[in-house]
């Protein structure tokens, strides 16, 4: 993902961002209104994220009769964070990496 811009113009994104813009806009919302921003980013961000094919067993009825499906996990060596602020965001992909969250 290295050097890859990502233009986020879905409609969702442009009303989210409405609302960080309107001078009525409290504190509260803005703050949870960027929080949402971010998640609506990571989606976007990893949309091409590589994943994994794994086998999972589930429970289908009250009998606890179990069925075998097929499901998918991005790699575990995968870190993601975010950061928005007023006049910047972005996403950062990292593999291989540990990181402490402060």
């Amino acid at each position: 993902m290295s050097g890859k811009v990502i233009v986020f113009n879905h409609p969702l994104m442009t009303h989210k961002l409405t609302i960080i813009r309107n001078e009525v806009t409290n504190t509260k919302d803005f703050r949870e209104t960027v929080s949402e921003i971010a998640n609506l980013m990571a989606y976007e961000a990893t949309r091409e994220l590589p994943v994994k094919e794994v086998e999972v067993s589930g429970v289908v009825d009250e009998a606890y009769n179990t069925i075998k499906a097929t499901g998918k996990h991005p790699p575990e060596n995968i870190f993601i964070t975010e950061w928005v602020t007023e006049g910047a965001g972005g996403i950062f992909v990292r593999e291989n990496e540990v990181a402490r969250m402060c």
